[in-house]
Protein backbone atom coordinates (compact mmCIF):
# COMPACT_ATOMS: atom_id res chain seq x y z
CA UNK A 1 0.00 0.00 0.00
CA UNK A 2 3.03 1.85 0.35
CA UNK A 3 3.71 2.09 -3.47
CA UNK A 4 1.76 3.66 -6.30
CA UNK A 5 3.35 2.25 -10.17
CA UNK A 6 5.08 4.66 -11.63
CA UNK A 7 6.72 3.31 -14.73
CA UNK A 8 8.89 5.56 -17.32
CA UNK A 9 11.70 5.42 -19.60
CA UNK A 10 14.82 5.76 -17.94
CA UNK A 11 18.30 5.27 -19.54
CA UNK A 12 21.12 3.47 -18.38
CA UNK A 13 22.54 6.04 -16.57
CA UNK A 14 19.44 7.07 -15.05
CA UNK A 15 18.87 4.26 -13.70
CA UNK A 16 22.35 3.49 -12.08
CA UNK A 17 22.22 7.51 -10.47
CA UNK A 18 19.25 6.38 -8.69
CA UNK A 19 20.60 2.57 -7.62
CA UNK A 20 23.74 4.61 -5.73
CA UNK A 21 22.46 8.08 -4.98
CA UNK A 22 24.51 9.11 -1.80
CA UNK A 23 26.61 5.91 -2.69
CA UNK A 24 28.41 6.56 -5.62
CA UNK A 25 31.49 7.68 -4.70
CA UNK A 26 31.73 4.01 -2.90
CA UNK A 27 30.08 1.80 -5.79
CA UNK A 28 32.07 0.46 -9.04
CA UNK A 29 29.45 0.81 -11.85
CA UNK A 30 30.00 -1.57 -14.63
CA UNK A 31 27.21 -1.46 -17.91
CA UNK A 32 26.83 -4.30 -20.09
CA UNK A 33 27.33 -3.68 -24.00
CA UNK A 34 23.84 -4.37 -24.48
CA UNK A 35 23.27 -1.27 -22.41
CA UNK A 36 25.55 1.26 -24.49
CA UNK A 37 22.93 1.09 -27.03
CA UNK A 38 23.11 4.79 -28.46
CA UNK A 39 22.03 5.45 -32.24
CA UNK A 40 23.34 8.15 -34.08
CA UNK A 41 22.00 11.32 -32.31
CA UNK A 42 19.17 8.50 -30.10
CA UNK A 43 19.69 7.08 -27.06
CA UNK A 44 17.88 3.56 -25.42
CA UNK A 45 15.74 3.93 -22.29
CA UNK A 46 13.69 1.57 -20.80
CA UNK A 47 10.67 1.07 -19.05
CA UNK A 48 10.55 0.59 -15.78
CA UNK A 49 9.38 1.45 -12.20
CA UNK A 50 12.47 3.56 -10.61
CA UNK A 51 11.26 3.89 -7.73
CA UNK A 52 10.47 0.41 -6.69
CA UNK A 53 13.76 -0.36 -8.29
CA UNK A 54 15.73 1.55 -6.32
CA UNK A 55 14.04 1.04 -2.91
CA UNK A 56 14.96 -2.91 -3.44
CA UNK A 57 18.78 -1.93 -4.26
CA UNK A 58 18.67 0.59 -1.52
CA UNK A 59 19.49 -1.67 1.45
CA UNK A 60 22.00 -4.39 -0.46
CA UNK A 61 23.90 -1.43 -1.50
CA UNK A 62 23.93 0.43 1.69
CA UNK A 63 25.21 -2.98 3.29
CA UNK A 64 27.88 -3.73 0.65
CA UNK A 65 29.24 -1.35 1.29
CA UNK A 66 28.92 -1.25 5.58
CA UNK A 67 30.64 -4.89 5.84
CA UNK A 68 32.79 -4.58 2.47
CA UNK A 69 36.69 -5.39 3.34
CA UNK A 70 39.01 -2.50 3.94
CA UNK A 71 40.50 -1.93 0.26
CA UNK A 72 37.22 -3.57 -1.70
CA UNK A 73 34.87 -1.72 -3.47
CA UNK A 74 30.94 -2.86 -4.22
CA UNK A 75 30.00 -3.43 -7.82
CA UNK A 76 27.24 -2.74 -9.41
CA UNK A 77 26.31 -4.19 -12.68
CA UNK A 78 23.91 -3.65 -15.57
CA UNK A 79 22.97 -5.56 -18.89
CA UNK A 80 19.76 -6.46 -20.73
CA UNK A 81 19.08 -9.14 -22.95
CA UNK A 82 17.44 -10.41 -26.32
CA UNK A 83 14.16 -11.66 -24.19
CA UNK A 84 13.82 -7.81 -22.75
CA UNK A 85 14.97 -8.34 -19.76
CA UNK A 86 17.32 -6.19 -17.09
CA UNK A 87 19.43 -8.01 -14.96
CA UNK A 88 20.94 -5.89 -12.44
CA UNK A 89 23.65 -7.24 -9.57
CA UNK A 90 25.02 -5.61 -6.75
CA UNK A 91 28.15 -8.03 -5.63
CA UNK A 92 30.67 -7.65 -2.91
CA UNK A 93 33.56 -9.44 -0.43
CA UNK A 94 33.04 -10.83 2.74
CA UNK A 95 35.16 -10.06 5.07
CA UNK A 96 35.49 -13.80 6.88
CA UNK A 97 37.20 -12.11 9.93
CA UNK A 98 34.02 -10.36 10.53
CA UNK A 99 30.87 -12.79 9.05
CA UNK A 100 30.52 -15.95 8.42
CA UNK A 101 30.22 -17.75 5.49
CA UNK A 102 26.69 -18.29 4.53
CA UNK A 103 25.65 -22.03 3.00
CA UNK A 104 22.98 -22.60 0.04
CA UNK A 105 20.32 -23.62 3.01
CA UNK A 106 21.25 -20.73 5.36
CA UNK A 107 20.75 -18.10 2.47
CA UNK A 108 17.56 -20.17 1.32
CA UNK A 109 16.06 -19.79 5.05
CA UNK A 110 16.95 -16.17 5.69
CA UNK A 111 14.78 -15.19 2.24
CA UNK A 112 11.85 -17.51 3.51
CA UNK A 113 11.80 -15.17 6.59
CA UNK A 114 12.31 -12.03 5.10
CA UNK A 115 9.79 -12.94 2.53
CA UNK A 116 7.29 -14.31 5.10
CA UNK A 117 7.73 -10.84 6.97
CA UNK A 118 7.03 -9.18 3.88
CA UNK A 119 4.13 -11.16 3.21
CA UNK A 120 2.75 -10.17 6.75
CA UNK A 121 3.37 -6.48 6.51
CA UNK A 122 6.82 -5.99 7.83
CA UNK A 123 8.53 -3.17 6.17
CA UNK A 124 11.97 -3.79 7.98
CA UNK A 125 14.53 -6.19 9.34
CA UNK A 126 17.87 -6.80 10.03
CA UNK A 127 18.36 -7.25 6.57
CA UNK A 128 15.89 -4.42 5.02
CA UNK A 129 14.64 -7.45 2.75
CA UNK A 130 10.43 -7.49 3.20
CA UNK A 131 10.83 -4.11 2.03
CA UNK A 132 12.58 -4.93 -0.90
CA UNK A 133 10.11 -7.96 -1.46
CA UNK A 134 7.03 -5.63 -1.17
CA UNK A 135 8.78 -2.82 -3.82
CA UNK A 136 9.50 -5.58 -6.20
CA UNK A 137 6.03 -6.94 -6.61
CA UNK A 138 5.94 -3.75 -8.51
CA UNK A 139 8.38 -4.96 -11.16
CA UNK A 140 6.97 -6.81 -13.95
CA UNK A 141 8.58 -10.09 -14.32
CA UNK A 142 10.79 -9.98 -11.82
CA UNK A 143 12.71 -12.57 -10.06
CA UNK A 144 15.30 -12.35 -6.44
CA UNK A 145 18.37 -13.84 -6.13
CA UNK A 146 20.56 -14.00 -3.30
CA UNK A 147 23.91 -16.16 -3.16
CA UNK A 148 27.23 -16.91 -2.21
CA UNK A 149 30.23 -17.57 -5.28
CA UNK A 150 33.11 -19.83 -4.19
CA UNK A 151 35.77 -16.92 -3.84
CA UNK A 152 33.37 -15.08 -1.04
CA UNK A 153 31.40 -13.05 -3.91
CA UNK A 154 27.97 -12.18 -1.93
CA UNK A 155 25.71 -11.18 -5.01
CA UNK A 156 21.95 -9.71 -5.04
CA UNK A 157 20.82 -9.93 -8.28
CA UNK A 158 17.51 -8.70 -9.78
CA UNK A 159 16.04 -9.65 -13.30
CA UNK A 160 12.62 -7.89 -14.50
CA UNK A 161 11.08 -7.31 -18.06
CA UNK A 162 11.75 -3.84 -18.72
CA UNK A 163 10.90 -3.01 -22.62
CA UNK A 164 13.12 -0.93 -24.45
CA UNK A 165 13.27 2.05 -26.82
CA UNK A 166 15.07 4.54 -28.69
CA UNK A 167 14.67 8.53 -28.13
CA UNK A 168 16.29 11.24 -29.84
CA UNK A 169 18.59 13.46 -27.67
CA UNK A 170 17.29 16.58 -27.46
CA UNK A 171 19.03 19.36 -28.74
CA UNK A 172 21.03 22.10 -26.69
CA UNK A 173 18.91 25.02 -25.91
CA UNK A 174 18.60 28.04 -27.74
CA UNK A 175 21.15 31.07 -27.38
CA UNK A 176 19.72 33.89 -25.60
CA UNK A 177 17.07 32.28 -23.38
CA UNK A 178 16.78 34.36 -19.88
CA UNK A 179 16.21 32.35 -16.59
CA UNK A 180 15.06 33.67 -13.34
CA UNK A 181 15.93 31.51 -10.17
CA UNK A 182 13.74 32.15 -6.69
CA UNK A 183 15.04 30.32 -3.64
CA UNK A 184 14.76 31.84 -0.05
CA UNK A 185 18.79 30.40 0.11
CA UNK A 186 21.77 32.63 -0.62
CA UNK A 187 23.97 29.12 -1.46
CA UNK A 188 21.16 27.84 -3.29
CA UNK A 189 20.53 31.16 -5.49
CA UNK A 190 24.20 31.42 -5.79
CA UNK A 191 24.29 27.88 -7.25
CA UNK A 192 21.28 28.76 -9.61
CA UNK A 193 23.33 31.52 -10.82
CA UNK A 194 26.03 29.33 -11.60
CA UNK A 195 23.43 27.02 -13.14
CA UNK A 196 21.79 28.57 -15.12
CA UNK A 197 25.29 30.82 -16.84
CA UNK A 198 27.92 27.42 -16.75
CA UNK A 199 25.43 24.29 -17.49
CA UNK A 200 22.46 25.89 -19.15
CA UNK A 201 24.12 28.40 -21.00
CA UNK A 202 21.42 30.81 -20.25
CA UNK A 203 21.43 34.70 -21.56
CA UNK A 204 24.07 36.91 -19.23
CA UNK A 205 20.67 39.37 -18.54
CA UNK A 206 19.57 35.99 -16.35
CA UNK A 207 19.07 36.91 -12.56
CA UNK A 208 17.92 35.49 -8.99
CA UNK A 209 15.15 36.30 -6.95
CA UNK A 210 14.53 35.20 -2.85
CA UNK A 211 16.66 37.56 -0.96
CA UNK A 212 13.38 39.21 0.66
CA UNK A 213 9.93 37.78 0.59
CA UNK A 214 8.93 41.20 -1.25
CA UNK A 215 10.59 39.59 -4.39
CA UNK A 216 8.82 36.50 -3.95
CA UNK A 217 5.76 37.92 -3.62
CA UNK A 218 6.62 40.22 -6.99
CA UNK A 219 8.09 36.88 -9.20
CA UNK A 220 5.48 36.84 -11.28
CA UNK A 221 5.65 40.52 -12.26
CA UNK A 222 9.65 40.05 -12.77
CA UNK A 223 9.04 37.10 -14.87
CA UNK A 224 7.07 38.61 -16.99
CA UNK A 225 9.00 41.56 -18.33
CA UNK A 226 6.88 44.11 -15.55
CA UNK A 227 9.84 45.31 -13.23
CA UNK A 228 11.82 47.87 -14.98
CA UNK A 229 15.99 47.01 -15.55
CA UNK A 230 14.90 42.90 -15.25
CA UNK A 231 14.44 41.35 -18.57
CA UNK A 232 11.43 38.76 -19.31
CA UNK A 233 12.16 35.32 -18.67
CA UNK A 234 12.27 32.45 -20.75
CA UNK A 235 13.03 29.36 -17.53
CA UNK A 236 12.09 29.89 -14.50
CA UNK A 237 13.99 27.32 -11.84
CA UNK A 238 11.54 28.32 -8.42
CA UNK A 239 12.23 26.59 -4.79
CA UNK A 240 8.83 24.63 -3.85
CA UNK A 241 9.27 26.04 -0.14
CA UNK A 242 9.87 29.82 0.54
CA UNK A 243 10.21 29.82 4.33
CA UNK A 244 10.95 33.58 5.38
CA UNK A 245 10.91 33.85 9.65
CA UNK A 246 7.92 35.31 11.02
CA UNK A 247 6.05 34.92 7.67
CA UNK A 248 3.50 32.26 6.38
CA UNK A 249 4.89 29.68 3.77
CA UNK A 250 5.33 30.74 0.28
CA UNK A 251 4.99 28.06 -2.11
CA UNK A 252 6.83 27.45 -5.51
CA UNK A 253 3.46 25.82 -6.91
CA UNK A 254 1.07 29.02 -5.82
CA UNK A 255 3.52 30.72 -8.32
CA UNK A 256 3.45 28.28 -11.41
CA UNK A 257 -0.11 28.75 -10.61
CA UNK A 258 -0.28 31.95 -11.27
CA UNK A 259 2.35 32.73 -14.15
CA UNK A 260 0.14 30.27 -16.01
CA UNK A 261 -3.22 32.21 -15.37
CA UNK A 262 -1.30 35.03 -16.50
CA UNK A 263 0.15 33.45 -19.74
CA UNK A 264 3.41 32.56 -19.33
CA UNK A 265 4.70 30.63 -22.27
CA UNK A 266 7.99 29.45 -20.78
CA UNK A 267 8.84 26.81 -18.36
CA UNK A 268 8.47 26.52 -14.84
CA UNK A 269 11.13 24.03 -12.82
CA UNK A 270 9.92 23.16 -9.48
CA UNK A 271 12.63 22.25 -7.21
CA UNK A 272 12.58 20.06 -3.95
CA UNK A 273 13.75 18.08 -1.53
CA UNK A 274 10.74 15.76 -1.77
CA UNK A 275 11.27 14.57 -5.45
CA UNK A 276 10.04 10.32 -5.31
CA UNK A 277 8.07 10.11 -8.37
CA UNK A 278 4.70 9.92 -6.88
CA UNK A 279 6.02 13.82 -5.06
CA UNK A 280 6.83 14.63 -8.56
CA UNK A 281 3.19 13.91 -10.34
CA UNK A 282 1.68 15.26 -7.82
CA UNK A 283 3.61 18.69 -8.20
CA UNK A 284 3.05 18.57 -11.89
CA UNK A 285 -0.50 18.47 -11.71
CA UNK A 286 -0.22 22.33 -10.47
CA UNK A 287 -0.91 24.29 -13.96
CA UNK A 288 2.18 25.69 -14.82
CA UNK A 289 4.89 23.24 -13.62
CA UNK A 290 6.93 21.88 -16.51
CA UNK A 291 9.52 20.28 -14.72
CA UNK A 292 10.17 18.89 -11.22
CA UNK A 293 13.76 18.21 -9.81
CA UNK A 294 15.15 17.30 -6.55
CA UNK A 295 17.71 19.05 -5.00
CA UNK A 296 19.78 16.03 -4.98
CA UNK A 297 19.87 15.52 -8.75
CA UNK A 298 23.25 16.21 -10.10
CA UNK A 299 24.24 19.02 -12.02
CA UNK A 300 24.13 16.88 -15.69
CA UNK A 301 20.48 15.22 -14.45
CA UNK A 302 18.54 18.56 -13.96
CA UNK A 303 20.26 19.76 -16.94
CA UNK A 304 18.93 17.33 -18.99
CA UNK A 305 15.51 17.26 -17.69
CA UNK A 306 14.93 21.00 -18.15
CA UNK A 307 16.21 20.65 -21.67
CA UNK A 308 13.59 17.93 -22.01
CA UNK A 309 11.30 19.91 -20.59
CA UNK A 310 12.00 22.68 -22.64
CA UNK A 311 11.64 21.33 -26.09
CA UNK A 312 7.99 19.29 -24.90
CA UNK A 313 6.73 22.91 -23.82
CA UNK A 314 7.92 24.35 -27.46
CA UNK A 315 5.89 21.35 -29.48
CA UNK A 316 2.86 22.54 -26.95
CA UNK A 317 2.96 25.77 -27.75
CA UNK A 318 2.75 25.42 -31.42
CA UNK A 319 0.55 22.59 -31.07
CA UNK A 320 -1.74 25.44 -29.08
CA UNK A 321 -1.51 27.96 -31.62
CA UNK A 322 -2.35 26.44 -34.57
CA UNK A 323 -5.47 25.48 -32.45
CA UNK A 324 -6.62 28.68 -31.84
CA UNK A 325 -5.71 29.96 -35.20
CA UNK A 326 -8.06 26.86 -36.61
CA UNK A 327 -11.04 28.28 -34.40
CA UNK A 328 -10.37 31.53 -34.73
CA UNK A 329 -10.91 30.86 -38.65
CA UNK A 330 -14.54 29.24 -37.75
Amino acid sequence: KTYQEFRNYESTEDIIFLLIEGEGSQVKVVIGENCRCHSEGQVQKFLIDSDALSFVFADAIRNANKYSPQGHTPTISIDYDDEGRLTICCRNKVDPSRHKTLTADEIVKIFAREANLAKRGYISSNLGLPAAYAAATFLPGYNLEFYEDEDKTVKFVVTLNAPSKFFNIEEKLPNNLVGVACDDSLVSRKTAKMFMDRKLGLSEESYVLGETREEVLMCTDYVLGNVSGFAKADIVIMDQNLDYAGHEMLYGTHIAAELHKRGFMGILVIMSANSSRLEEAIYKKVPGVDCVCGKHLTINHKNNKIISAWFKKQEFNKKKAKFLEAKSSE
